[in-house]
C-alpha cells in the first residue's frame, strides 16, 4: 500500500475487510506469541488455548459451534450496555437549549426504552446534536466514551485521549466500509460476508437467515451514507444504493482529502446516531429485536 500510495479508503470493500479484520487478529496473536518464548513455554500456550479457545483463538480457528456460541456471548456483552447510554443521553438532552430538538430527542430515548425502533427520518432531525454540544465526540463525558468504547469492543481501560481517538478511527473505518460496500453492492456480497458485515455494525445476525441480513445491512448503508455526505445534509432516500458518486466514491485524491477532513469534523453524529438504531433495553436479539428500518421517502 505504502509502495502504491493507496490509503486504506481507496482500497476494495474486500482487501478492505481483510485488512481489518487482519489487524485486529494481530493484536491478539502478539501477547500469545510473546508469551511462546521461553523453552517449553508454548506447551501451555497450548494447553491455555485449547481451555480458553474465545479469548486465545482468532476467529479463523473456531468451529462453527464455537462460533456461533462465542458471537452470542460478545453481543451479549455490547447489549448489556445499551441501556447505560440511553439513560445518559436522556439526562444530557435535558440541558439542550433548543426545545424542538430537545423533545425530539426525548421522544427517541422514550421509544427505544419502550422496545419501539426509532424512525430514520427522526434519527436524521436530531442529527446536529451528535455534530457539536452536548453530544459531539469531544463533548462527550469520560463514562460516555467508554461505554460506547465497550460497545465497539474497543478496551475502556486507557486514558480519555486515546479514547477518543480510537472510537473516532473506529467509527471512520465503518464508514469507509461502508462506501466501499456500496459500491460493490450488497447483493455481491457471500452470505458469510453480509453476516459479518451485520455483527460488525451491532446487528445479532446468528439468529436470521441471509435474506434478513442484506435486507438490513442495504438500509443501514445507506442510512450511513445519508448521514455522511459530503455537504452535512441527508440525501434523497429514493436514490439507488450504488447511485451517488459523491457519496460513494472519490474522484481524485484531493477530493479524497476534503473528504477525510469532513469525515474526522463530523464523527461523532454517525457514532451515536448508528448507536440509537440498536439500542433496546428488552426482547431477546432476534429477530424481533432487529427490524430492518425503511428509509424516509
Amino acid at each position: 500500500m505504502s509502495l502504491k500510495k493507496i490509503d486504506f479508503h481507496q482500497l476494495p470493500y474486500r482487501e478492505m475487510e481483510r485488512l481489518r479484520q487482519f489487524r485486529r487478529d494481530l493484536i491478539k496473536a502478539i501477547p500469545i506469541g510473546l508469551l511462546s518464548l521461553p523453552p517449553f513455554a508454548n506447551y501451555l500456550i497450548f494447553l491455555l488455548m485449547y481451555l480458553f479457545p474465545r479469548q486465545l483463538l482468532i476467529r479463523h480457528f473456531w468451529t462453527p459451534k464455537q462460533q456461533f456460541e462465542f458471537l452470542n456471548i460478545y453481543h451479549g456483552m455490547r447489549r448489556e450496555v445499551y441501556p447505560e447510554i440511553i439513560d445518559g443521553l436522556e439526562q444530557v438532552t435535558r440541558f439542550v437549549a433548543d426545545q424542538q430538538l430537545r423533545d425530539q430527542m426525548q421522544e427517541l430515548c422514550t421509544k427505544v426504552q419502550s422496545g419501539s425502533h426509532p424512525e430514520v427520518a427522526k434519527l436524521l432531525a436530531v442529527r446536529s446534536l451528535f455534530a457539536g454540544h452536548p453530544l459531539g465526540l469531544q463533548r462527550l463525558r469520560i463514562w460516555q466514551v467508554k461505554a460506547l468504547s465497550r460497545v465497539l469492543f474497543l478496551t475502556p481501560h486507557l486514558p480519555i485521549i486515546l479514547l477518543r481517538y480510537r472510537l473516532r478511527s473506529h467509527m471512520l473505518e465503518l464508514q469507509h466500509l461502508d462506501r466501499a460496500m456500496l459500491k460493490l453492492g450488497v447483493s455481491e456480497l457471500s452470505e458469510e460476508e453480509v453476516k459479518m458485515a451485520c455483527y460488525i455494525r451491532g446487528l445479532n445476525s446468528t439468529h436470521l437467515n441471509p435474506s434478513e441480513c442484506q435486507k438490513w445491512l442495504k438500509q443501514w448503508a445507506q442510512l450511513s451514507c445519508e448521514l455522511k455526505g459530503k455537504t452535512g445534509r441527508a440525501q434523497p432516500a429514493g436514490l439507488p444504493l450504488a447511485g451517488s458518486s459523491s457519496c460513494v466514491r472519490c474522484r481524485s485524491r484531493r477530493a479524497d482529502l476534503r473528504q477525510c477532513t469532513q469525515d474526522r469534523e463530523n464523527q461523532s453524529c454517525s457514532s451515536m446516531s448508528h448507536r440509537l438504531i440498536h439500542f433496546k433495553t428488552n426482547g431477546d436479539s432476534g429477530l424481533s429485536e432487529w427490524q430492518p428500518y425503511r428509509c424516509p421517502q
